[in-house]
């Protein structure tokens, strides 16, 4: 496979990360990353919805089969096999539906991060005393007013 193809093959199959990071961002508010963050966040939630789209469909039997007959293993996502094989077209259907979980999921990181669920479970696990990672004004602006 030429490399350009394989490039524009992952960017299609990347496309729910990307689009969960630009709403995750815009949801839970712009902080310093480096790059390499931002791809692993992209690579997460890329294979994040396509495992849930894998689990759904896997549960409710819905959705449509593969177009072309594979050898898949029932462990392996279609989408996943579709990267290294370009006999296999990509299945547009499960890029959409992809993209939808990719949004539901960003929406639900984004609340996570909101209650600070994770820093909380530290907190009751005895593992911190961290209460947030923002500086201390924007949890005095975040908090509600009290009188």
């Amino acid at each position: 496979m030429r490399l350009d193809a394989f490039v524009i093959r992952l960017v299609f199959l990347a496309l729910p990360g990307i689009l969960a990071l630009k709403a995750y961002r815009k949801l839970r508010g712009r902080t310093r990353k480096e790059v390499w963050e931002s791809f692993l966040e992209i690579l997460l939630f890329s294979l994040s919805s396509y495992l849930v789209l894998g689990l759904f469909q896997t549960l409710c039997h819905i959705g449509r089969p593969p177009p072309m007959p594979t050898t898949q293993s029932p462990v392996e996502p279609y989408v996943i096999q579709s990267v290294f094989d370009p006999a296999l077209p990509l299945d547009w259907f499960q890029i959409a539906y992809a993209c939808l979980i990719a949004l539901a999921l960003a929406s639900i990181a984004s609340w996570l991060h909101k209650k600070k669920v994770v820093n909380r479970a530290g907190m009751f696990g005895k593992l911190s005393n961290r209460l947030s990672d923002e500086d201390v004004w924007e949890v005095f602006f975040d908090t509600p007013n009290i009188h």
